[in-house]
């Protein structure tokens, strides 16, 4: 059963997954193009992001090889700032890492917290 903290995230607007999916649209975009994105999102279906973030990831980076750390960054810059989370970047970190950390804490109530 969710928190209360939780539901209310879930109810005022922007939930998690909503907000992933939007990042990643925007993420993408800011690299590609807003053209390619719906390239993209027909050979590699957006919802896979909020089902299975690393397997979204592999995929990535098969299609752009180096360029998919560059647009997981990107992505995951859009996640923290639609979440209003502090963005603090690690050099070893991939798309799901970061998902996972922002995930973790939103549901803890990070957010809105120190956001610039």
């Amino acid at each position: 059963m969710p928190s209360n903290k939780q539901t209310k995230k879930e109810e005022s607007g922007l939930g998690f997954n909503s907000a992933l999916k939007k990042s990643i649209a925007e993420g993408l975009a800011s690299v590609v193009g807003t053209k390619t994105v719906a390239a993209v999102d027909f050979y590699l279906d957006p919802d896979i992001a909020v089902k299975d973030i690393a397997a979204y990831s592999r995929s990535l980076e098969k299609m752009f090889t180096v360029g998919s750390k560059l647009i997981e960054d990107r992505c995951a810059q859009s996640l923290f700032a639609n979440l209003k989370i502090k963005f603090e970047p690690k050099e070893n970190f991939r798309l799901d890492d970061y998902v996972q950390e922002a995930r973790h804490k939103w549901l803890v109530g990070d957010s809105f917290v120190g956001a610039k």
